[in-house]
């Protein structure tokens, strides 16, 4: 996708290891934010999440937010 950008790097472990709710303690809510800015960020890849909000600020266009259930058994 032209313009578009993912901060954090992949290539090392991260602290995100997906939905995973202890077993039968039913569904965890998840959200994902995606943001329409009006300018490209200049971050380095391994950008973290302040650095990224920071250079944000005063550009967010426009927001989308996702919200995912997921239990396991």
């Amino acid at each position: 996708m032209s313009g578009a950008a993912e901060y954090g790097d992949m290539r090392i472990e991260s602290p995100w290891i997906g939905p995973a709710p202890p077993p039968g303690d039913g569904p965890h809510r998840y959200f994902f934010t995606l943001y329409a800015l009006d300018t490209v960020l200049d971050l380095p890849p391994s950008a973290g999440r302040p650095e990224v909000e920071e250079a944000m600020e005063g550009h967010v266009v426009e927001r989308a937010v996702l919200m995912g259930r997921f239990q396991r058994d």
